[in-house]
């Protein structure tokens, strides 16, 4: 549940990367994953996630280390999913920011490249809920450079095992024009993109023991990027009008 009017600047100058990606055998990442970093004394701090939030480690890291634990990661010879950890990533505290991303590289030398152009990606968590809460409520921080689509989706089941019934779908966005800020500061698109959806909220006709979160990613060509942290994901059995995630990362310069 997000308020989006007051961002709060705690950060320092640096070009944002954004990256990660993997897409056929399905594996639970643990913390051997390419890791993006920067240097600098700067952060993008944000509000803490609600506590009634089932996803585990929705900020991507391990103490104060970037990772992608307890995320399921289905990878391909393309590439796949990766954390990142710099600057003007979100945080909710003093940690440098942290992120799960795919790219497919900057510059001439693709730097930070982990995944081709047109190569399906996808980052999937298990968890379990009360199957009598039928309300399902979504959000997330995310950002791009280019992407088609980004898709989650959410599914129902009685085993952690599945089988799975898709019941949602959440966020769906396509970018395929590049958008530079006027300020020079690639991490201020954080602001543009998160702040341009809102908290999602469903109410089933049949709540279920166990959700997959599944959030897919498609990067069209070599401006290609994408990357989310701070995933929120609960059930409940009401609604409350108003409440959004506390989204205070950076001014809005776009």
């Amino acid at each position: 549940m997000r308020n989006k009017t007051g961002w709060l600047l705690i950060i320092t100058c640096l070009n944002l990367m954004v990256m990660a990606c993997y897409v056929p055998a399905a594996s639970a990442v643990r913390a051997t994953v390419p890791v993006e970093q920067q240097d600098s004394v700067g952060i993008g701090r944000v509000d803490a996630l609600p506590t009634d939030n089932l996803i585990y480690n929705p900020w991507f890291r391990t103490g104060n280390q970037a990772s992608l634990d307890g995320w399921i990661v289905t990878s391909s010879p393309s590439g796949g999913w990766g954390a990142s950890q710099k600057p003007g990533n979100p945080t909710p505290d003093d940690i440098v920011g942290t992120a799960a991303r795919v790219s497919t590289g900057r510059g001439q030398d693709r730097s930070g490249k982990n995944i081709d152009p047109g190569a399906d990606t996808y980052l999937a968590q298990v968890v379990s809920a009360n199957p009598e809460k039928r309300i399902l409520k979504f959000d997330m921080y995310w950002v791009t450079h280019t992407v088609n689509p980004a898709i989650v989706t959410v599914y129902g089941g009685f085993s952690p095992q599945g089988p799975w019934n898709a019941v949602w779908q959440p966020f769906h966005q396509v970018h395929t024009k590049p958008i530079h800020p006027e300020s020079g500061r690639g991490q201020d698109l954080w602001v543009y993109y998160s702040d341009s959806t809102d908290l999602a909220i469903t109410t089933l006709s049949q709540g279920y023991p166990y959700y997959r979160l599944e959030i897919r990613a498609n990067l069209p060509d070599e401006n290609g990027g994408f990357k989310i942290s701070g995933v929120y994901f609960t059930v409940d059995d009401e609604v409350q009008i108003g409440n959004r995630l506390p989204l205070s990362v950076l001014p809005n310069t776009v």
